[in-house]
């Protein structure tokens, strides 16, 4: 264990910084004498936050000396059960800016029968600076019913074993390099698209369709195809679609069984010109942006770039490449619990 600091008395600089209606402003320089006096206040425990900003102290020591003596000092603060809670949420914070064995073991001992809102600010912690063993003691947690709490829990064992080159496994490799799941999508023949487009109601926003550009695929349980303009020429698609802005197509959506089937637009495909390639936007019939990248120029043609835009739900990504003749496309499409990690979700258990 480490000896204690003798408390020392405040400096008037550290009493000005220290003051609990300081506002933090920039990053304090102490001197190694003034770094000791704040450890000195560390060694007090939570009893000091009656008189000073202890969270502050903890954040200058761990910026100034992030060595052993700080991370016991401050692992005390965080096992003090007796501590205001949010004291022990920034000591566990704080805790995560000092690479020291201590801090990570601290960190680690502190999982077990923590609040989910400690828990959360303990992983991303872990996640900065533990080890194997850390990893190994996230993993043989309780299970929980919090969404988030469990990304967590996998994002910091995956951003331990991917930072010290650790073995992984499927769950860690999802939780920091989604892949979601690949959605088969298939070039139809010419008489294919054109059975389909007798089946066509509604608007088709004054295009015609190339029967030769016709592409199918299953999404959201139901069939869809991408039905590409009649300007949009075989053999030269590349110049067609550099030449000007337009509708370059539809997403048309199945309505109805096999026997009683018709297609309906749902998505328009609409492309632009720009200085270093095609701008694309997939966009709802309610105008709603739902996909938008580009088509950017590579050896073989123009390389596609898609993903969902803003708060669309569920992700989707389009890869693949645009010849003369046709478009080769890799559609990916991720599951809501992956999709919903930015979507403002409210979760209970943490908050």
């Amino acid at each position: 264990m480490t000896a204690k600091p003798n408390p020392s008395r405040l400096t008037p600089y550290l009493e000005h910084l220290l003051a609990l209606d300081q506002l933090p402003l920039g990053r304090p320089h102490p001197s190694p004498a003034e770094v000791e006096v704040i450890r000195g206040v560390l060694a007090e425990g939570s009893l000091a936050a009656k008189r000073v900003n202890l969270a502050r102290a903890m954040s200058i020591a761990a910026d100034s000396a992030p060595d052993e003596q700080t991370a016991w000092l401050i692992a005390n603060i965080l096992n003090d059960r007796n501590a205001d809670a949010a004291l022990r949420q920034q000591a566990a914070s704080v805790l995560g800016d000092v690479p020291v064995t201590g801090a990570s073991q601290a960190l680690a001992e502190a999982l077990v029968g923590s609040s989910a809102g400690l828990e959360a600010t303990l992983l991303k912690s872990l996640a900065k600076i533990g080890g194997a063993e850390e990893a190994r003691v996230i993993s043989t947690q309780p299970d929980t019913r919090s969404p988030r709490l469990a990304r967590l829990r996998d994002f910091a064992r995956a951003a331990i074993l991917y930072r010290i080159g650790g073995n992984t496994d499927e769950r860690a490799e999802h939780a920091i390099l989604p892949v979601g799941t690949a959605v088969a999508v298939t070039h139809e023949s010419p008489a294919q698209i054109e059975a389909a487009v007798c089946l066509f109601r509604g608007s088709d926003y004054g295009l015609r369709f190339n029967p030769e550009l016709g592409y199918a695929l299953e999404c959201g349980g139901a069939r869809h195809l991408v039905l590409l303009s009649s300007e949009l020429k075989s053999g030269a698609l590349l110049e067609t679609l550099a030449a000007t802005h337009r509708i370059a197509g539809i997403v048309a959506m199945q309505d109805g069984n096999e026997a009683a089937a018709s297609y309906i637009a749902r998505r328009l495909i609409v492309t632009r010109p720009e200085h270093a390639g095609i701008a694309v936007s997939v966009v709802g019939i309610d105008g709603t942006v739902q996909l938008f990248g580009s088509l950017r120029p590579e050896r073989k043609g123009l390389a596609i770039n898609l993903h969902t835009y803003g708060t669309a739900r569920p992700l989707i990504t389009v890869h693949g490449t645009v010849t003369d003749d046709a478009m080769v496309l890799d559609v990916h499409a991720f599951d809501a619990a992956e999709s919903a990690q930015n979507g403002g979700e409210v979760d209970n258990v943490v908050e």
